[in-house]
């Protein structure tokens, strides 16, 4: 959450005072009577030269007249109309504490989709002219004139917001020899290709390595391409698996029942942060405003950017239980185990050290892959439950098992074998810790998965 918190100072100017004066008596135009000294009347006096006065005194008994001058009382003078050059009482636009409508950054919400391969095909250099789009099996070997190469198309669709990650993700057959000590490279494909028509003569153009391979790939397992840089949105995107080693690998294709090939992808943070509505303070004026603009800024709140991370954490430990077997610890076997029983039910717990998570949680989610042999699976994959009590891999048994609550979330689906299960778990992680999780079975087909051993 973002908080903008706005200290609004305003500032005004202060009143001028006006001096006035006041009990000074105004001067009155006072005529000087003529004197009794005669003029010669053969001289003209000219017009513009003042008389002089006299030493004859003025009498004191006469009352002068009154003047159309009013003598100045104590009553102070009205203001002109002659503006002062100080400041007036008109403020300036001050920001108020009053909300406006302004639109708001919506929360940022990152979701994570799968998608199925939507056409994959592999290409073998000896038989130039060979379509094999409906095999079962991708391949990919470095060869001078045997080189097998193949291809995946995924057609993404419901993406909203920018992409965040993009995992490729491929598994490897279960049969001796289907891995690889060097998993192959990743490229983006440039050019046109058809499932039911590309061979190794027709194949189409790919560019520069997305995401390289060459780690070991064994058998029956999955193995992946972080391509987000290849991945911007809706619409067709093509990878081509192509070998750095001479040691081949054998995958599964769309075509096989369980394992195919997938892309998942983390999208939908719009690059806004997870904001509560909070008030724009505008400039709205307390009086009446003058015609001159002033360049006071309102405190309209910033969007925080929101960056939406995905990160995966292998259990740190888990163990399963059997009834049958009260005081027997389990926590070191390469299964786990669910199964309904009045007598001899299993249950298998999960704990993982969540760590480096920053922001809130938006999306988490449980994975577990059943077991690669006939009869591992189940007609319906047990609920998951929070563990809300102590427990320990190495001494947890029927008979100390550690409490849980109701149900995170439920199972009740179809799980084959050899594949992954998953369970939406977010309602139950907050951030960083250790959170444990419970498989408590709903059905009398037991699943055998795979621990972390």
């Amino acid at each position: 959450m973002l908080l903008a918190i706005a200290l609004l100072v305003g500032s005004g100017g202060s009143a001028i005072a006006q001096e006035v004066p006041t009990d000074t008596p105004v001067p009155t135009d006072t005529p000087v009577p003529p004197t009794d000294t005669p003029t010669p009347t053969d001289t003209p006096i000219p017009t513009d030269t003042p008389i002089p006065p006299t030493d004859t005194p003025i009498p004191t008994e006469t009352t002068i007249p009154p003047t159309d001058t009013p003598i100045p009382t104590d009553t102070p003078i009205p203001p002109t109309d002659t503006p002062t050059q100080g400041p007036t009482n008109t403020p300036t636009n001050t920001p108020t504490g009053t909300p406006t409508d302004t639109p708001m950054a919506a929360a940022c919400l990152s979701q994570t989709r799968s998608f199925a391969a939507a056409a994959d095909a592999l290409v073998y250099q000896a038989n130039p002219t060979t379509n094999s789009g409906g095999s079962a099996e991708l391949r990919a070997k470095l060869s001078a004139t045997a080189q097998y190469e193949s291809y995946l198309r995924f057609d993404l669709a419901g993406l909203s917001g920018p992409v965040t990650a993009a995992t490729l993700a491929v598994t490897s057959a279960s049969y001796a020899g289907a891995g690889t000590v060097s998993a192959p490279d990743a490229r983006l494909v440039t050019g046109a290709w058809a499932e039911g028509s590309v061979t190794w003569a027709t194949k189409p153009a790919h560019g520069a390595v997305v995401a390289a391979g060459g780690g070991a790939w064994g058998t029956a397992a999955t193995y992946s391409w972080d391509v987000t840089s290849a991945v911007t949105g809706n619409g067709e995107v093509s990878f081509a698996l192509v070998p750095n080693n001479a040691d081949g690998m054998n995958a599964n294709s769309r075509e096989q029942t369980i394992g195919k090939p997938t892309l998942t992808v983390t999208f939908g943070c719009a690059g806004t942060g997870d904001l509560s509505p909070t008030a724009t303070f505008t400039s709205t004026p307390t009086t009446t405003p003058t015609n001159t603009p002033t360049d006071t800024p309102t405190n309209t709140p910033t969007a925080a950017t929101c960056v939406s991370r995905t990160r995966a954490f292998v259990a740190a430990a888990d163990a399963f239980v059997y009834q049958t077997n009260p005081t027997t610890n389990s926590g070191s076997s390469v299964e786990l185990r669910a199964r309904l029983s009045a007598t001899a039910q299993y249950e298998s717990y999960l704990r993982f050290d969540v760590t480096g998570l920053s922001g809130p949680v938006t999306q988490a989610v449980l994975q577990v892959t059943s077991a690669n042999y006939a009869g591992a699976g189940t007609a319906s994959a047990p609920d998951v439950r929070l563990v809300t009590g102590a427990w320990a891999e190495g001494s947890v048994t029927w008979a100390t098992k550690p409490a849980h609550g109701a149900v995170v979330a439920a199972g009740g689906g179809a799980w084959g074998v050899n594949a992954v299960y998953v369970w939406d778990v977010s309602a139950a992680v907050a951030g960083d810790g250790s959170i444990s999780f419970a498989l408590i079975p709903i059905s009398t087909d037991a699943v055998n998965a795979n621990s972390r051993e």
